[in-house]
């Protein structure tokens, strides 16, 4: 008797092993097909310039415009902006003068 109740016992453990091995591939298969998508970013920092004791000049690009920004410990000011149409007119005139 005590034969066929480990035997009994070995079958079920193969039972559930295999029962928990297609769950878990099922569940890799469903995760490899999702994609995370990643929300492209608008604001980018061209450029800086320190200019010593916590203050420096950035060059922004934000929404197809440039900005011109002086930043110090206290305050960030815009000093210029530049939209989508003056950049490409600035780089026109640098290439026409080169």
């Amino acid at each position: 008797m005590p034969e066929t109740r480990g035997n009994k016992t070995g079958q079920w453990r193969w039972t559930a092993m295999a029962l928990f091995r297609s769950v878990f591939e099922a569940i890799g298969r469903a995760l490899r097909q999702i994609h995370v998508r990643r929300k492209s970013h608008t604001l980018h920092l061209q450029e800086t310039l320190a200019l010593g004791d916590k203050r420096f000049l950035a060059v922004v690009e934000w929404k197809n415009q440039r900005l011109l920004i002086g930043v110090t410990a206290h305050t960030i000011t815009l000093l210029e902006a530049q939209g989508d149409q003056e950049a490409r007119r600035f780089a026109w005139e640098k290439e026409r003068i080169a």
